[in-house]
């Protein structure tokens, strides 16, 4: 688990698990009297919560909004900052929102954003295989999960990139395809072009092979964006920034135009690899019989 400083410096992918975003891990006994917890928040102001234990062993947790909500109440810091914090984990008796550490981001977002209007803006707990808790803001996981969308789309545009210079060095093979036929030299031409077609078959399959998965990722984050938008029409500035920087509410019908144009260029390329390979089979037959 990553320490809740060092956000920015995070590589997320689509694959990356909530293990992989910064958390915060600080605990406090029951049997501590409640004055602590205040402490600890004015200590650490941008912690969104801290984990119970007693006896070392996690009992629950509460969070800087619901502790400051309740405190701020007439003569609730009277009655509960000299008292063990367990007298007010009993009333507030919080409802926590448990995750496994191996969770997707994606589907960790999902699932966050179906919480209650009353729960939504929590942090979330995570539990490691271990039995190590952490806390998790939940302003992190949105933004995380923007990060991965922007990363999803960066890789659609080098995809498009690579089919296109696939496609120009097709072109360019095929005039040359031309001239050497014209000069009647079919049987270097045909040694020529199986070195090609494997150089360009293998990057071609794994490029087929994954845009299914690719438009399936691209599919749940615009879900996932849909959703967000429906339930957060005003957006924070950090997400908001980002969402202009890439043009967020023009992309969801730029996005599978985009996804369909990369599988049709990526199909073109196999067809030619085909009949370039089938070519260079013929062309090496002539040569044994001539010889």
């Amino acid at each position: 688990m990553h320490d809740a400083s060092n956000f920015d410096d995070l590589n997320l992918r689509v694959t990356s698990t909530l293990q992989d975003l910064p958390l915060w891990e600080v605990c406090l006994e029951l049997e501590s009297p409640g004055e602590e917890l205040t402490k600890l928040f004015e200590q650490q102001p941008l912690m969104p919560g801290i984990i119970l234990t007693r006896n070392q062993n996690y009992v629950g947790m509460i969070s800087r909004r619901k502790f400051f909500e309740y405190m701020s109440r007439p003569y609730s810091n009277g009655l509960f900052s000299g008292r063990p914090i367990e007298y007010l984990y009993n009333v507030l008796q919080p409802e926590n929102f448990v995750l496994a550490s191996e969770t997707l981001i994606t589907i960790a977002t999902e699932m966050a954003l179906q919480r209650t209007s009353e729960l939504l803006y929590e942090p979330i707990l995570l539990e490691s295989q271990s039995g190590i808790y952490g806390i998790l803001d939940f302003q992190h996981l949105l933004l995380a999960h923007s990060r991965i969308y922007t990363f999803t789309l960066a890789q659609l545009q080098q995809a498009q990139e690579e089919t296109k210079r696939a496609s120009i060095h097709l072109r360019e093979l095929e005039e040359n395809y031309t001239v050497l036929v014209e000069s009647e030299k079919k049987a270097v031409l045909g040694e020529f072009v199986a070195g090609v077609v494997e150089e360009i078959h293998n990057p071609v399959n794994f490029m087929t092979g994954n845009i299914i998965h690719l438009n399936r990722y691209v599919q749940q984050l615009m879900n996932l964006i849909n959703m967000y938008q429906k339930e957060y029409p005003e957006a924070t500035i950090e997400i908001q920034t980002v969402s202009n920087e890439i043009q967020a509410n023009s992309l969801s019908g730029e996005l599978p135009k985009l996804i369909t144009s990369i599988k049709n260029s990526a199909k073109r390329i196999q067809e030619t690899v085909r009949s370039l390979r089938s070519f260079s089979a013929n062309e090496s037959d002539k040569k044994v019989v001539e010889l």
